[in-house]
């Protein structure tokens, strides 16, 4: 996971590319809330709203990912979250 902006559109763009080079269809997720990056241990809520009011809406600008994932765990995030 890239767990930031540039590190989860890179891995988006790398995806899109390998599906624009070969002949297979590739769908690209966003996993930005799949796990916490060591600087966000402790603010779990400040982090998802990083990924919804940031990183998301810059995805979803540049049409990079065609779905979008979360992972609710006690490891990770809640519903709520």
């Amino acid at each position: 996971y890239g767990l930031d902006l540039e590190n989860e559109k890179k891995s988006l763009r790398a995806a899109r590319q390998l599906g624009n080079q070969r002949p297979v269809t590739i769908r690209t997720t966003f996993l930005g809330a799949h796990a916490l990056p060591p600087e966000a241990k402790g603010d779990k809520d400040a982090f998802i709203d990083l990924v919804a009011n940031e990183i998301l809406p810059s995805v979803a600008a540049e049409g990079l990912a065609d779905a979008a994932d979360g992972f609710c765990e006690g490891i990770a995030f809640s519903p709520e979250q």
